[in-house]
């Protein structure tokens, strides 16, 4: 199945979609909006590659270097060292739940009390350790990609994604929403919604329409594109 590109093409698509619905649900979450009331399925799309997909190709190249340059065969040999004492006892019924318990605390941690912005790549990682590790020695992946290296990486580049758009959603959104990188403007044209002299926080746009906050993200303005703006960037 994966050996044929059309099958590759039918796949890929929705999985783009999946992504890019993810990254928008995980960033206009953090504004309290409803962001995909608002964006198009081009805008979905274009958020699958920007700027998901530099933040990937990143992981892509980091996973490349790490398993061609390392050598995954001998960081990670065939049966894995689960015949090891250390193996033994990870695999035994204890180690897996005592290691199930360490994975959830630390994924909960990250998520709820996490302080820096830039632990969201982090908690993508350790999300998907279990899922690639289980699904590395599926008989559906061993039979369609028979090299080890290829398989291990490919793998993990599949379940990777779509945890790390949905990061990369928070990431983006909680350093704006904490004031650390974001644009800003001045509205131009005086309304009945803003003062003109009301410096707006830009927190994102659709092709239809602009997403201001306030500095202390009390209040949202949604402005369409008639509207006049400058922005400018903060330093």
């Amino acid at each position: 199945m994966l050996r044929n590109p059309a099958n590759i093409g039918l796949l890929l698509i929705p999985y783009l979609v999946i992504c890019g619905t993810l990254y928008h649900v995980a960033y206009w979450d953090k504004f309290g909006i409803n962001g995909l009331l608002y964006i198009s399925a081009s805008d979905i799309m274009l958020s699958a590659t920007q700027p998901i997909l530099p933040t990937f190709v990143l992981a892509l190249f980091n996973l490349l270097l790490f398993y061609y340059i390392l050598n995954v065969d001998k960081i990670f040999p065939t049966g894995g060292g689960g015949n090891t004492k250390v193996g033994r006892a990870v695999n035994s019924n204890v180690g897996i739940r005592v290691s199930l318990v360490i994975w959830v605390v630390i994924i909960v941690t990250l998520y709820y009390f996490g302080r820096n912005p830039y632990r969201w790549q982090s908690w993508a990682y350790i999300v998907t350790f279990p899922f690639w590790v289980n699904l590395y020695d599926n008989p559906f992946f061993v039979s369609e990609i028979q090299d080890r290296k290829i398989r291990l990486i490919l793998v993990q580049s599949i379940i990777l994604l779509p945890l790390l758009s949905f990061a990369t959603g928070k990431q983006d959104a909680e350093l704006i929403y904490r004031n650390f990188q974001y644009r800003y403007c001045i509205k131009q044209n005086n309304t009945n919604t803003m003062p003109a002299t009301d410096t707006l926080k830009f927190i994102g746009a659709s092709s239809q329409r602009s997403f201001f906050s306030s500095l202390d993200n009390s209040s949202i303005l949604i402005l369409s594109d008639t509207d006049s703006l400058v922005l400018f960037d903060k330093k």
